[in-house]
């Protein structure tokens, strides 16, 4: 049997090999462990390991959002406040539509109608704040009105770091490291780095051929360092996504339950996908949360991520908030994504075992009213009782079917196929308030629907015997 960690190696340095990268370094991360680490170096270039510090690039970007809505949190600043409230040069930004301000939600989310700028951005790193802002005072181009669409913008998020020193008064390079650096432990992870602590170098791909970035051109950014200027680590990296995972599944942690969420809940689609994958066609609904992308695929459900890319450096950070698998990685070439050998890992950790996953993620979420209704509804199939009927039914079953006709269905199945017991491992849910699930008869097999109210106390809204999986009403 293969195992998550040879799957990682394996893909790893297929990736750098195929993809000519001098250096990468990765890790397996589950529900909050490293489970693995290692590194795939080209001959004759210098050694990495989990503590090599690389550009992160673009991750950066999560780090940025979850900042914001920290300072959110305080009252400091509203995600429904224009970005012109604490920015007087950002006026500029509601010329094409000035009845739709630049908000710093729509900033999160790539919703600002800004256009996309990665050609450009990479030749900007040196742009102070000052800088930017007056840039935006002259003037910029709008593509569409704000929070209609996604247009993945950097000078967005570079913005936020304006947002950030404005409202807090310290330079936001400062307040990423207390608010979100410090707590995490991440002491490899922050904008500047001292030339000599910097291993291994940058490289980029000119015509063809390999060259070494120098090092003076590899330790900070200036207002875009909000956008892509942290350094970091694989180990540091790997905090980061157990800190994002354990918010999500909503465990304690250092990072407020809530805003993990709020990152990692898809706000805007950004585009429908189809790719090929062990011979299946896979669809993928591509969206954007706060910081991080929120993909979902048609085989594995939902993924949630990030790259980093610039020239010299290249990153990725992804998991599966389903099963807590996770893989993030590091290299020392700007743009041979990492998103491709992480995808592929995370397909072949998490898709053979995709239905206990699935299980098993739905009953951790079930709302304890929702266990109750279960077996309420399989007590009912058993034996039918008004008064226990009308415990927990809502009025509004029998004006969905008369109840003379709900009581004969079941009925019939308990009498052609009972008596049944419960298959624990069928179970599928759409909701924790839902619940479809399959029970075994010496007659055949049957399949009990139920859905709660979201009232209190908690009715039944939903209640049905079903032959086959695919008459559930709830989907």
């Amino acid at each position: 049997m293969v195992t998550p960690a040879a799957v990682l190696h394996e893909q790893m340095a297929r990736h750098r090999a195929d993809m000519g990268i001098p250096a990468v370094s990765y890790a397996l991360v589950r529900a909050g462990d490293i489970l693995e680490t290692g590194a795939s170096t080209a001959e004759g270039h210098v050694q990495v390991d989990d503590t090599t510090r690389f550009r992160a690039s673009s991750l950066t970007k999560s780090v940025t959002a979850a900042t914001v809505l920290l300072l959110r949190d305080r009252g400091l600043l509203d995600l429904q406040d224009p970005v012109a409230l604490h920015l007087d040069q950002a006026s500029a930004l509601s010329t094409a539509f000035p009845q739709a301000p630049v908000r710093i939600g729509h900033l999160l989310t790539m919703t600002s109608g800004l256009p996309t700028d990665d050609p450009w951005i990479d030749e900007l790193d040196d742009l102070s704040g000052a800088q930017l802002l007056d840039m935006v005072a002259s003037g910029v181009v709008l593509v569409r009105p704000p929070g209609s669409d996604y247009e993945y913008s950097n000078v967005g998020y570079a913005l936020l770091g304006c947002v950030i020193s404005a409202v807090t008064g310290t330079d936001f390079r400062e307040v990423v490291a207390q608010e979100v650096l410090g707590p995490l432990g991440m002491e490899q992870t922050g904008f500047a780095v001292p030339a000599e602590d910097l291993r291994v170098a940058g490289h980029r791909s000119v015509e063809g051929s390999l060259v070494q970035m120098p090092k003076e051109d590899e330790i900070a950014l200036g207002a875009f360092a909000a956008s892509g200027g942290l350094w970091s680590s694989v180990r540091d990296l790997a905090r980061w996504l157990a800190a994002l995972d354990a918010g999500v599944a909503g465990d304690t942690g250092p990072l407020p339950s809530h805003i993990a969420r709020e990152m990692a809940s898809p706000r805007t689609l950004v585009r429908l996908d189809r790719r090929r994958v062990a011979d299946e066609d896979i669809a993928v609904a591509h969206g954007y949360g706060m910081g991080l992308f929120a993909s979902t695929y048609s085989d594995i459900g939902r993924v949630v991520f990030h790259q980093g890319g610039a020239p010299g450096f290249g990153a990725e950070l992804r998991w599966h908030p389903a099963s807590r698998w996770g893989v993030v990685a590091m290299a020392n070439h700007g743009y041979p994504s990492l998103q491709h050998p992480a995808r592929r890992t995370l397909q072949g950790v998490v898709g053979p075992h995709i239905d206990r996953l699935r299980h098993d993620a739905a009953v951790r979420s079930l709302l304890p009213e929702t266990v109750a209704a279960m077996a309420w509804a399989e007590s009912l199939l058993a034996s039918w009782d008004d008064q226990e009927f009308a415990r927990l039914g809502a009025d509004t079953l029998d004006r969905q079917l008369p109840r003379e006709a709900r009581r004969a269905r079941f009925a019939d199945v308990a009498s052609d196929r009972g008596p049944f017991v419960r298959d624990s491992a069928s179970l599928r849910s759409t909701s924790p308030a839902h619940a479809l699930w399959r029970i075994e008869g010496p007659g055949g097999d049957a399949w009990l629907e139920v859905l709660t109210t979201p009232t209190r106390p908690s009715r039944v809204q939903q209640l049905g015997v079903l032959d086959h999986p695919d008459e559930a009403r709830v989907i």
